[in-house]
């Protein structure tokens, strides 16, 4: 527990750094520690959920006892991470490589996006740490790099580069597959819908989700190869339950930052690229709410399109004037604390322990 306190305290200083002027070089060297300290903490952990199975299946996949029809069966459809698997065999037998290589390519990607993306990009850094960071880069790697992929791709989006936003999402699909579904979000852009619009499908979506969620539909669809991983789902109940709408804690968080960025847009716009951030973070609400009655599919896909939300939360110091902006570092700091402090309290996260390297 301590360790994590630890990276939290650290990360708490540089977010000064966000309101008081240091040149730019200070910053990079303070980023550049931050991406070491980052990188190896997650991949050197050795404890967290789903170590166990990415260290099989690392190992499995260059045992060369095993044919190559029962490794190909391993990860269907994620034809990349079993190719990465393979070729960071070919160096070591120690699956810790995976481990590293996954953390040190999603956390830079990650804190490359929050450079570009905002000038206040040690607060998202932490807001980061203590939420997706923890549940991504130091459990569902897959998931960590492929999300750090999506959000690097919008830039493409703000460039009109289209051809170059597809290869990336395609790239991060044979990662995993549900990145596929990251493709719409340049659908949603190119819509270019108005605030009070907006407003109205937000509203819309939580009648559907509280009257007739549409998850059960997407659970009679017939069983066929490209959704069998759903169909799978189906039958377990962890997966397939229910999230609730007003009694799921991550529904009311992104309904009251949705709320803020709309009520302040004219404010907040001038943010690098804000209203595609907040255009596919109001439709990962959406999905959230109007597919709750089926988990996975509705966390699974809301989480690809929520990727900015950090951004989103560190853009509201320009809510705030100079000398008030303090009251909105001590806000961020209890939110992260908190935060923080529930992933140990639901037990979401184990006792740090690192690998011995000796």
């Amino acid at each position: 527990m301590l360790p994590f306190y630890f990276v939290f305290f650290i990360l708490s200083i540089c977010v000064l750094w966000d309101t008081i002027k240091i040149n730019s070089t200070q910053k990079m060297v303070f980023l550049i520690y931050i991406y070491f300290l980052l990188s190896f903490f997650a991949g050197l952990c050795i404890n967290s959920r789903d170590y166990a199975s990415y260290d099989f299946l690392f190992k499995i996949l260059n045992d060369k006892t095993v044919s190559n029809y029962q490794t190909s069966g391993i990860v269907s459809y994620d034809s990349g991470f079993y190719i990465l698997n393979r070729f960071l065999g070919i160096f070591t037998n120690s699956s810790l490589i995976i481990f590293l290589f996954m953390a040190f390519v999603s956390v830079g990607i990650n804190l490359a996006s929050y450079k570009k993306y905002t000038p206040f990009f040690f607060t998202a850094i932490l807001l980061y740490f203590v939420h997706t960071y923890i549940v991504r880069e130091m459990m569902q790697i897959r998931a960590g790099l492929v999300c750090a992929i999506c959000l690097y791709s919008i830039r493409f989006i703000v460039n009109k580069n289209l051809k170059v936003f597809i290869i990336l999402v395609l790239l991060a699909a044979t990662i995993h597959l549900v990145a596929i579904c990251f493709l719409f979000s340049y659908v949603i852009c190119r819509l270019d819908i108005s605030i009070k619009n907006w407003t109205k499908i937000i509203i819309i979506s939580f009648i559907i989700g509280l009257i007739f969620p549409f998850g059960h539909l997407v659970k009679l669809i017939p069983e066929i190869e490209l959704l069998g991983r759903i169909q799978n789902y189906n039958d377990w109940n962890e997966y397939s339950g229910s999230l609730g709408v007003f009694s799921n804690v991550t529904v009311l968080k992104e309904l009251i930052i949705v709320i803020f960025c709309l009520y302040y847009y004219k404010r907040l716009k001038v943010c690098y690229a804000f209203k595609i951030l907040l255009d596919i973070y109001i439709f990962s609400l959406c999905w959230l709410v109007v597919f709750n009655d089926f988990g996975i599919v509705a966390g699974r896909i809301a989480t690809i399109f929520s990727i900015g939300e950090v951004i989103l939360c560190a853009s509201f110091y320009l809510l705030f004037n100079n000398r008030s902006k303090f009251i909105y570092i001590n806000i961020i700091y209890l939110f992260a604390f908190l935060t923080l402090s529930l992933h140990f309290y639901a037990d979401k996260i184990f006792n740090y322990k690192m690998i011995s390297l000796f």
